[in-house]
């Protein structure tokens, strides 16, 4: 109970802040309904006897509480951002089905929720379109390449947790969030989010106790579960909050940053969104990922440049250097800095680091496969004696662990349907003239750039694949609008202003010449 009153004091000190100053359009999403959700659901996982009870007992907790198909999807944001990672073992009688979590019971929950409750009313964009073949090869890619048919029962099972963790979130953006106004929405949700978790983890980090994973260790039904309250660096927690681990707090407050800079509109005054960007700032730094804060340095860059601001991005190029200089250099007098930059490690990481053995090694052993890779649990046995402190293979380079379950087969092609994607989002823009769609246009190519250069030092798990499916979802929504507008003679399909229709009409006669002219 204690823990419990602990995390609703933060919460209530956290939500008044950042509900007064918002705005009344994405108050209707974060009101009394969603206290009510957040704080039933946080209760039951302490005294929830089970994890099927809890993940149950949230399910319908959320479909009590939403209103409508836009709220579904926004409630679905906030349960990434704000519900730790229960799983549950499925099973039906003596037939195991696979693990599954709090976040895939909800997806599947509220997309079903969408085709029934369908208000408010839009019409659904249907046509398949790169962002789809995308989303299907991803899925081809960590069911099929990934297991090799080793049987039936398995390949099933692993079929039925890979739809729940790629497709249901996919189907679930794109069917349900039907123009620019609703996505901006959505975003604005995990904006607000991630304003919440910053005091999380600013306290987990000052107080060196994972609170949420005390939930999930409770629940965890395999027994063998790890406390997050071992994960640290230079002495001091890093924070995870409701996150599997801290870097996917990082990923998640990385992203939730580029959000913020387009969602002026949804706060009142200049000065609240500042400190709202650095609240979330201030988040990310709690769980000391130097990959992450680099990727937000280079993400601000991205959306400087997207949104023609060459100055801007050219002087925080340059102020992300120096600093980048001075805290190197501060590090040789300062512990905390020595500890963010992991100057003291040991074990494996303080002789050679462990990304750069795991790429050398990984490469070998995917070139003994280059065309079509190898399943993933015998390439993990080829990759035993680089394994970490708790005898594990961490693939955390989603790239080369796509590499050695498909080979050049697969990877070209992702690679190639992901350049696709975002050319789609940069060419063929000059003429668009609609704020609210170049907006979040800028955000998700910015997004997506950031995506993809951290999916090179992160694993495909946790709240990674949910995230991609929100870029894949807004970037195929884009397109959407963008042909509208073009089919509606807003702009011409050549990127110049269509010119207004001249009527030709007869000269004047000319005016009778003075007498005696």
């Amino acid at each position: 109970m204690k823990i419990y009153i602990i995390l609703m004091v933060l919460f209530a000190i956290s939500y008044p802040i950042a509900y007064s100053l918002i705005g009344r359009t994405l108050r209707r999403h974060v009101g009394p309904l969603f206290v009510i959700w957040f704080a039933l659901i946080t209760l039951a996982g302490f005294y929830a006897p089970s994890a099927m009870i809890y993940n149950g007992f949230a399910t319908i907790v959320t479909l009590a509480t939403v209103r409508d198909r836009l709220d579904a999807v926004c409630r679905y944001v906030l349960a990434i951002a704000l519900l730790p990672t229960v799983i549950w073992r499925l099973y039906l009688g003596p037939v195991y089905f696979g693990d599954f979590n709090v976040h895939d019971f909800l997806g599947m929950a509220l997309l079903l929720y969408g085709y029934a409750n369908p208000r408010p009313r839009a019409r659904p964009l249907r046509g398949f379109r790169v962002e789809d073949a995308f989303v299907a090869l991803v899925l081809f890619i960590f069911w099929v390449a990934k297991l090799r048919f080793p049987s039936a029962s398995l390949f099933l099972k692993e079929g039925l947790s890979m739809f729940t963790m790629i497709v249901v979130p996919y189907l679930l953006f794109r069917n349900h969030v039907r123009s620019i106004d609703e996505f901006r929405r959505v975003l604005a949700c995990l904006m607000f989010g991630a304003a919440i978790l910053s005091l999380y983890a600013v306290y987990e980090a000052t107080f060196g106790w994972a609170m949420f994973g005390v939930i999930e260790v409770r629940l965890w039904e395999s027994g063998t579960m790890v406390s997050k309250s071992f994960m640290q660096r230079g002495g001091a927690l890093r924070a995870s909050t409701t996150m599997a681990g801290p870097l996917s707090l990082a990923f998640f407050f990385a992203l939730a940053l580029v959000v913020t800079f387009t969602m002026r509109d949804f706060i009142r005054q200049r000065w609240a969104w500042i400190c709202w960007i650095l609240a979330l700032f201030v988040g990310l730094l709690m769980t000391q990922s130097r990959g992450n804060t680099a990727c937000f340095v280079l993400g601000y860059v991205i959306y400087c440049i997207v949104r023609r601001k060459y100055g801007l991005a050219f002087a925080s190029a340059g102020g992300g250097a120096v600093a980048a200089i001075l805290v190197i250099f501060g590090a040789q007098f300062s512990s905390t800095l020595a500890g963010f930059l992991n100057l003291n490690a040991g074990g494996v990481e303080g002789v050679y680091d462990y990304r750069e053995l795991l790429l050398q090694r990984g490469l070998e052993e995917g070139m003994k496969y280059p065309l079509f890779g190898t399943s993933l649990a015998f390439a993990l046995v080829r990759l035993e004696d680089i394994t970490q402190g708790q005898q594990i293979v961490d693939l955390v380079n989603t790239y080369l662990n796509i590499f050695l379950m498909s080979g050049l087969a697969g990877l070209v092609p992702l690679a190639v349907l992901a350049f696709m994607m975002l050319r789609k989002q940069i060419v063929g823009y000059r003429a668009i003239r609609d704020k609210a769609l170049l907006s979040v246009r800028a955000v998700v190519i910015t997004m997506f750039v950031v995506m993809l250069v951290e999916l090179s030092f992160m694993s495909f798990i946790d709240r990674v694949p949910m995230l991609l499916m929100l870029i894949a979802a807004g970037s195929r929504l884009i397109g959407f609008e963008r042909a509208r507008l073009l089919r509606s003679g807003t702009a011409a399909p050549s990127g110049i202003l269509r010119p207004e229709r001249r009527v030709e009409t007869d000269p004047p006669a000319a005016a009778p010449l003075p007498a005696g002219a």
